[in-house]
């Protein structure tokens, strides 16, 4: 009789599926994101440690570079784009705005994140893990240095109609043309994936390239508020994807 109570009890006291606790998944979510976090981290402090000299340096050229093309801004914007004269402007418009619409943050960028992250979870696969937090650092960090340095400047966009020039900080989007924020995202989610994986990387190159130009055929931006972007993007993304392809790390 004791016997029989006795395994019915050690029955009863076996875990199962159905029986586990409803807080694991949330728990091992969190362990998860946690994980991620401290990686990232470390991705981080491999990629601009000891690089703060080469860093300045690089601030300092892309400065000179860009405040000596300044001054043609508007000669080089007119002829970049396209002139609605031209019989195959509806064409070239249309594409423009296509890429500027879905090469924004929550287009290009969070499709890009998306299809690196399934991969690096389908595969397993420890460096895909870390490129995919390569791109989104860098996005992060090239978008808040972008959108900090264009409130700041509030340079006056091609298409504002007033004197072009810097007018300070301003919360109209008219005046935020200094530096390119779509520009610097899809570039900052490009470059470091780049550097890590030369096939996936350069086609997503190709595809920041085409937002930046579209920011310019759609009258966003001026050649130099796109290179300052490219520049940004290159500054941060380079070092992480460097970091991505070589910290040995599961």
């Amino acid at each position: 009789m004791l016997s029989n109570i006795h395994s019915e009890r050690s029955l009863r006291d076996v875990p199962t599926a159905d029986a586990a606790p409803s807080e694991s998944v949330p728990h091992a979510a969190v362990q998860t994101l946690l994980h991620l976090w401290q990686e990232a981290i470390d991705l981080c402090s491999a990629a601009f440690r000891h690089r703060r000299r080469s860093i300045v340096l690089s601030v300092g050229l892309i400065a000179i570079v860009v405040a000596t093309l300044m001054p043609w801004d508007t000669a080089l914007l007119k002829e970049i784009r396209l002139s609605r004269s031209s019989n195959h402007y509806p064409e070239v418009d249309g594409w423009a705005r296509w890429l500027s619409y879905w090469g924004d943050f929550l287009g290009f960028n969070v499709l890009a994140f998306t299809l690196l992250g399934l991969a690096a979870v389908v595969r397993r696969s420890a460096l895909l893990r870390r490129v995919v937090l390569a791109a989104v650092c860098g996005t992060l960090f090239s978008g808040l240095a972008a959108n900090a340095l264009r409130f700041c400047a509030g340079r006056a966009r091609p298409s504002t109609k007033v004197a072009p020039g810097f007018y300070g900080p301003r919360l109209d989007a008219g005046y935020h043309s200094f530096p390119s924020a779509h520009t610097a995202t899809a570039f900052g989610a490009a470059a470091p994936v780049a550097v890590a994986m030369p096939p996936v990387g350069i086609p997503m190159v190709i595809i920041a390239g085409g937002v930046a130009w579209s920011r310019m055929q759609n009258n966003r931006h001026y050649p130099t508020d796109v290179l300052l972007a490219c520049s940004i993007a290159t500054l941060v993304g380079v070092p992480l994807g460097r970091a991505a392809r070589e910290l040995k790390r599961c």
